[in-house]
């Protein structure tokens, strides 16, 4: 019987072990199975995932064309900026002269008007003198031919 007990224990022994193989072997499955279950579900995702890094790819490219017509289209504005204040400098710069040329020029014409005024107004004084003169002149010598 000790006989039969041995091998009852033996047989119990692996079966506890096959049981208990079995059991890490169950988990070990559920473990890859949701593993799989997780990489085909990932991998169902790639074509969509591809589709969008695809359109994404073509939005930036797009951007990119975009972005470069606008740094021409800046480069060009820039230029004409530049340029128009190039001209409006030059212009500022003659408006500048001219009021600096008729400043002098009206100086130039006043102070004439001015010379000529008083040239005028010392003449006429000097007519308006010689007439009270002779008026005064003949006025005394009447005078003295009646004493």
């Amino acid at each position: 019987m000790d006989f039969f007990l041995g091998w009852i224990e033996i047989i119990t022994g692996i079966l506890l072990g096959a049981l208990i193989v079995l059991l890490f072997a169950q988990n070990r499955i559920h473990t890859l199975v949701g593993s799989l279950s997780e990489k085909e579900t990932l991998a169902g995702r790639i074509p969509q995932l591809e589709e969008k890094l695809r359109a994404q790819e073509e939005e930036r490219n797009h951007l990119m064309k975009t972005v470069s017509a606008l740094q021409i289209e800046n480069n060009g504005l820039q230029t004409s900026l530049d340029e128009e204040h190039r001209r409006s400098s030059e212009k500022l710069k003659f408006l500048q002269e001219a009021t600096e040329q008729l400043r002098d020029a009206f100086k130039a014409l006043s102070s004439e008007a001015l010379q000529r005024n008083n040239q005028a107004f010392l003449e006429l004084a000097k007519m308006t003198l010689e007439k009270f003169q002779s008026e005064a002149k003949n006025d005394l010598e009447k005078r003295q031919e009646k004493m």
